[in-house]
Parts: structure tokens; sequence; C-alpha cells
């Protein structure tokens, strides 16, 4: 999935008016509608891509539910909204995830810490100043099962990806594919569309997925190991090839791998949505009907916003995301009002009251 330009963390606290958590689905189109009306907006995301879950686990599954399309593929989807956001000079903060929330004055210092994307040392952390929060995280913040082995992390960045790679990125490029889910397939697959040549290793010799999914696997050009391991990973400024124990005998296999995806699962960070104090019923936070927390100034939308007959689909946490933008910027701009205005009658173009 596309990435986004993400600035170096900085010492001293970046100014803005607002803060979205979250760069998935409805925090992209929350910074769409938060451009329209004219709000100085950063996104903070700790997934070193845009899209969030739909990225991560379905960019190639299709969707039937969202309007004005009859069906489109998560991967397209994210990509629209990410051009429809970058109508406005919003930047998206990649790989900062927020680690404390605190209040100043009339807004809050919010704080991130790095998660480590191969462009920047994990850990580090920068600090944002903003007036008003809104949190577009879904159920938290959740990150990949990593490979313990220091010497195969080592290539994180240079190789070694835990996120759907772009199909132009592995363009004629030799690609292994771990793990033996729907996932792991499905990432395989899509490779092999642009890829030279794809392996997919497995620890087994048995995928536990359904037969429709395994018959879409024999049915590509996608080379299946069975019990194997990722040993090693050799190259020079990136990686070329890897090494396969098999684990029946021990033997080793060489492979072409200039690319290697893990696919063995993520980890859900539900907790993170407690750093902001806010009321919350189970994973999600509990809002009113302009999508306000009972803290002053913080917002929720999207699968982390909870309320009486809440429908938790797509389509509807998109229309979540304009109530709370709208609102947000009533709270926030001297003059504003709920009510954008009608965008074909604006063009487009963003306004803020005078």
């Amino acid at each position: 999935m596309a990435p986004s330009a993400s600035a170096p963390p900085s010492s001293a606290p970046r100014e803005a008016e607002l803060a979205i958590v979250g760069a998935g689905p409805v925090g992209l189109y929350a910074a769409y509608y938060a451009g329209f009306r004219g709000l100085d907006t950063v996104v903070l995301e700790s997934l070193p891509i845009v899209g969030g879950q739909i990225a991560t686990f379905y960019p190639d599954t299709t969707i039937y539910d969202v309007a004005g399309f009859p069906a489109i593929t998560g991967r397209d989807l994210v990509e629209r909204l990410h051009a429809q956001a970058r109508s406005f000079p919003i930047p998206i903060q990649l790989g900062e995830e927020v680690v404390a929330s605190a209040r100043s004055n009339d807004g809050f210092v919010v704080t991130t810490a790095r998660t480590g994307d191969g462009s920047a040392t994990r850990g580090a952390e920068a600090s944002y100043r903003v007036r008003a929060i809104l949190i577009t995280a879904g159920i938290g913040s959740f990150a990949p099962q990593r490979i313990a082995d220091p010497a195969i992390a080592a290539w994180e960045g240079r190789g070694v990806c835990y996120y759907p790679p772009e199909p132009d990125v592995v363009r004629e490029a030799p690609v292994l594919v771990l793990g033996g889910s729907e996932r792991a397939i499905d990432v395989a697959i899509a490779c092999a569309r642009t890829a030279r040549e794809v392996t997919l290793a497995h620890r087994r010799d048995r995928l536990p997925v359904g037969d429709d999914v395994r018959r879409r696997l024999e049915e590509s050009s996608v080379r299946f190991l069975p019990f194997r391991e990722l040993a090693a990973i050799a190259g020079g400024a990136r990686a070329e090839r890897a090494t396969l124990l098999d684990r029946r005998d021990g033997s080793t296999d060489e492979v072409q791998a200039s690319w290697v995806v893990p696919c063995f699962g993520f980890h859900a960070d539900g907790a993170a949505l407690g750093r902001f104090g806010v009321r919350r019923e189970g994973e999600a936070i509990v809002v009113d009907s302009r999508m306000a927390s009972d803290q002053l100034g913080i917002w929720a939308a999207g699968d982390g916003a909870t309320y009486p007959g809440k429908v938790r689909v797509l389509a509807a946490d998109f229309g979540e995301a304009c109530t709370a933008v709208n609102n947000i910027a009533a709270a926030l701009l001297p003059g504003a009002h709920v009510f954008p205005g009608y965008s074909s009658h604006r063009k487009g173009s963003p306004r803020r009251p005078r």
C-alpha cells in the first residue's frame, strides 16, 4: 500500500489545530474533511503505511458496501482515499505511535515514539501541540509478529517487509513469503502478478485454509515449499537470497529473494486507547452524537468509537468521521458552523470563517 511522506521527528513541538490518530480509511477521510474545513491538521500513524487494517490484511479483498463503488478492492479504496486526503497539505507522520497525551493550556501535547519502519530510529520521540484530538485508530495500535532472530531482523527496511508490498515495488523481483495463513497466500498470489518469481514457505505441509483458497494457490505461479523455516538472509545493501531449513531432515535450500515477507499475524494493543484518559466500553471509546468523548477536546470515529445503535461497517464509519470533523471545526474556529457547506458549491476548496 502506498506510503506517505513522513518528516523526521523534531525536538521542538509541532503546532497544529487538530491531530488525527490513525491513517486507516476513516483517518484518511477525516484528514480530507479537516482540510476541507481549513483546519491545520497532522495525522499520526503507528504503521509504516497508510490504510490501517484494510491495507495490512485485505488489500486484495473486494469490498461491496462502499457508496458509489459496486465493488472495489481494499488496495484501490485506500489509494483513492489517500489521493483525496492529498487534496490539502496535511502531513501524515508514518511509523509514529502516540505514547502519551497531556493537557496544556487550551489543548494537548501529544508525544509519539517511532515504531521502527526501516527509515528512522525506533523509539525516537516527537511531540505535537494541538487543540483537539480525533482518534480513528480502530481498536488500538497493532504491530506485526516479528522474527526474533536479530540477524534476520537487521534486514528490516532492506528486504524484510511485514506489510504487503506494492505491485510495482516487487516488479521482476524474486519474492519469498513466509506463512501458511490465508493472508500469506493472498500476499503471495498478489506478488506473483508482477514479481519474477514467488516462493511460499510454510513450516508444515498442511495449509489451514479453505478449499477455494488452496485452489487459488494451486492455480497460481507461486511455488509452495512445505516444512520450511527461514534460517538466514544474505546479500549486500539489500537482501538477495534466503536460506530455508527443511524441518524434516535438517537440510537447507537457498532461494533468490529480494523481498522477504513474513506473514505471522499481528497483535493489537487495545490499551493504547487508554492513554487518552477517555471513558471506554470494552475496546471502544464512548462518544455522543457529535462523536465527542467525555474528555473535552477528544473525539473518536470508526471502530474505536461506540454509542447506542452503533453499526460497525465502513460505510457508517465515514459518516462518523464527517460528523466529528465538522463538530471539531465548530468548536475550534470562531464563527464556524457545524454545517460545512456543499462541496460542489465551494468547488472542493477549503474555507475558514473570516
